[in-house]
């Protein structure tokens, strides 16, 4: 919640949604050069990877700052952020059979419900701050 605060301020809503994500995406590339959410034998490896993380969390940030904004609380962020760290799991192992992480591009595929809401939430804020402006 601080960072957004503090970057909405200097970059927008938009910006801050797109660098927040961007920050965060870069903030996992460890983990996503160990293989932790992607595994390390695809094409692209570990960029595209990470690529692929900054896109998560561009989404992600997009859903968690709306919500901050509706609630005016980090807590249901917080809350929702632990979910969407566990809630891919199970989707994953029903699809594929087995415990593995999903290849890059069928993970894309299973997150486009998380794409279209976070641009939905994006929408809404720049609805919102327009809106404000107005009054």
């Amino acid at each position: 919640g601080y960072m957004n605060q503090k970057l909405e301020c200097l970059l927008g809503t938009t910006g801050t949604v797109l660098a927040g994500g961007i920050l965060w995406g870069l903030w996992h590339a460890v983990l996503t050069v160990q293989g932790h959410n992607f595994g390390t034998e695809y094409p692209g490896f570990p960029y595209v990877g990470i690529g692929a993380m900054c896109l998560l969390c561009i989404a992600n940030g997009s859903i968690l700052m709306w919500l901050t904004k509706k609630t005016n609380s980090i807590y249901p962020a917080a809350i929702l952020h632990a979910m969407f760290n566990y809630g891919g799991v199970l989707p994953g192992q029903l699809l594929s059979g087995k415990v593995q992480a999903l290849t890059i591009p069928q993970q894309l595929l299973c997150q486009i419900p998380l794409y279209v809401a976070g641009l939905v939430c994006l929408l809404l804020m720049v609805h919102a701050k327009r809106q404000n402006a107005t009054k």
